[in-house]
């Protein structure tokens, strides 16, 4: 393990640098940039739209 947290069963990963941090009010927003993606085959996308989720098909 590389010290960063992972969810297991995660069906994507996606690793970032920091590209941007903003002052919102009195919190920072962070952007991040992918620099890697790890990706399982065979686990549907979670989606969400119009409020609920639901599967693509």
């Amino acid at each position: 393990m590389d010290g960063v947290p992972h969810l297991l069963d995660a069906p994507l990963r996606l690793r970032c640098r920091t590209a941007r941090r903003i002052a919102v009010g009195d919190h920072v927003a962070l952007v991040g940039e992918p620099v890697e993606i790890q990706h399982q085959t065979g686990n549907p996308p979670l989606v969400r739209f119009q409020g609920r989720y639901t599967s693509v098909a």
